[in-house]
């Protein structure tokens, strides 16, 4: 599955961006249909005008 890394406004001005390290924790925990949806946490820092996620946490399961 293929996961966008970024995401721009219409002027092209760069909004959120996620580090390689949590895509990957998304490629690695990818919901499916047989199993029910579960959360992680995404941490970052705030930029001139934009977000960097860069880690996600692997998704925890209450029950």
């Amino acid at each position: 599955m293929r996961y966008l890394s970024d995401w721009s406004s219409d002027d092209d001005s760069l909004l959120l961006s996620f580090s390689n390290d949590a895509l990957q924790v998304f490629s690695d925990h990818a919901q499916s249909d047989a199993k029910p949806e579960n959360g992680g946490v995404l941490l970052g820092t705030v930029h001139a005008g934009s977000l960097l996620s860069s880690v996600a946490t692997k998704p925890t399961r209450r029950g």
